[in-house]
């Protein structure tokens, strides 16, 4: 526990980070992974190269639409553009798998992101590595959310450092640009793979206990995998049932009623309020997991017999929000999009076997794909003010671009896709 919760600092090893490199995209990218191909047109690699270079101090910021994937494509940017570029990832993972797998993450040069206050240092020693000019990279969503059209609300710690580092370059390199620079990708695949998506249904049907429909799409099999996980939900909190309803509606029935079940454990155990001014029951869920884990940190809760009770229901609550029905519009979903569905559903509820459990880290895909890589205009951090002004701006520059990939690839011949049954 004392080493999962220390910061150390990085040790980058020049020669470990390029030996890594051919494994990287032979072995994981190419192999495992199942990327064919990386599409990245030379004006973006160009605007990528004129910002993150030594004479600059840059803060990479990608989307995260999916797991493994994600960071072998980091690794590809850093190969081509930025060697040395700092990546931050769990603690977890840094600190969490032994003192010989800590020294390899930290002469990868990965910053460990430690929770509550410790999370200081790795903060620090970013901001001083992007201002010596060899870049630093994080996801600003946070955790993997599989929305490859879609960027989710983004954390601030992106935002915090890069506006820490222009404070310091003013007074002491005026001359020295920073830059918080968006990168995108999402992953189409090569040909149809209505099968093998029908093959992956089974198997996560299969281990969750439900028996799907005869004759339905893949994209009704996800609608019904995710209806039978909110009725489990409902009858293990005893919360009143709308079958009736349409799911989006169900859903957030369920989302509100477990927020107040929640919010009432916490005021039991005598814990201050954090209420939301909004209605949204997402973003009412979003508070009442924030107190719950504001209290849990708190040492007085250690000895709370409605710990248990309010761990189980926070859990429940994450685990329920990162599904949105309003994030697929349309009315047809890609089998992209069914298949990133696909891979959300068996991460959050298969727990059967050794295969589940590797899937988690090195969830393969079900067909060949190609990487569409786009880098959106980068922002001059001098030209805001805040973080929330910068976080803004960030989002809306990558979402336009992801808007734009999205629209191509509907207007592509021969795309599958599917009617969306949750419109």
């Amino acid at each position: 526990m004392s080493r999962l919760l220390t910061f150390v600092p990085p040790r980058p090893k020049r020669w470990m980070i390029g030996m890594l490199t051919p494994v990287s995209r032979g072995v994981f990218l190419r192999g495992l992974m199942k990327v064919a191909r990386i599409d990245f047109p030379e004006a973006d690699e160009a605007r990528f190269r004129a910002h993150v270079n030594a004479d600059t101090a840059a803060f990479i910021a990608p989307n995260h639409p999916e797991f493994l994937t994600d960071w072998l494509l980091d690794k590809e940017l850093s190969a081509r553009h930025a060697p040395l570029m700092a990546s931050w990832a769990t603690h977890d993972v840094v600190n969490g798998m032994g003192a010989a797998m800590q020294w390899f993450w930290l002469s990868n040069n990965l910053i460990a992101q430690i929770p509550g206050a410790g999370g200081a240092a790795g903060k620090e020693y970013s901001t001083e590595w992007a201002l010596q000019g060899h870049a630093v990279l994080l996801h600003p969503e946070g955790s993997v959310a599989w929305t490859a059209d879609r960027v989710q609300p983004l954390f601030g710690g992106v935002a915090d450092m890069a506006l820490e580092a222009a404070r310091r370059a003013q007074a002491a390199s005026p001359t020295r640009p920073v830059y918080v620079v968006p990168v995108v990708w999402c992953y189409r695949f090569t040909g149809d793979v209505h099968e093998a998506l029908g093959d992956e249904l089974d198997r996560v049907e299969r281990k969750v206990g439900h028996r799907g429909r005869r004759g339905a799409t893949p994209a009704e099999r996800v609608l019904d995998l995710y209806t039978t996980m909110l009725e489990r939900d409902e009858r293990h909190w005893q919360l009143r049932a709308g079958p009736d309803q349409p799911f989006a509606a169900r859903q957030r029935s369920m989302l509100i009623a477990l927020t107040d079940h929640l919010h009432a454990q916490l005021d039991t155990a005598g814990f201050g309020s954090l209420e939301s001014n909004t209605d949204d029951a997402f973003d009412r869920g979003r508070t009442a997991v924030r107190r719950a884990d504001h209290w849990m940190r708190d040492p007085a809760s250690q000895t709370s017999v409605t710990r248990e009770v309010v761990r189980a229901a926070a859990k429940t609550l994450r685990r329920a929000m990162r599904f949105d029905p309003s994030w697929y519009p349309s009315a047809q979903l890609t089998q992209e999009q069914v298949a990133e569905n696909v891979k959300r559903l068996r991460t959050d509820y298969c727990f059967t076997g050794l295969g589940d459990h590797m899937h988690r880290f090195v969830p393969r895909p079900v067909g060949p794909r190609v990487v569409h890589m786009r880098v959106p205009q980068p922002i001059e951090v001098t030209s805001v003010d805040t973080t929330d002004a910068l976080l803004l701006e960030l989002r809306r520059r990558m979402q336009r671009v992801l808007d734009d990939l999205a629209a191509q690839q509907l207007t592509t011949t021969g795309t599958r896709a599917y009617p969306n049954p949750f419109r």
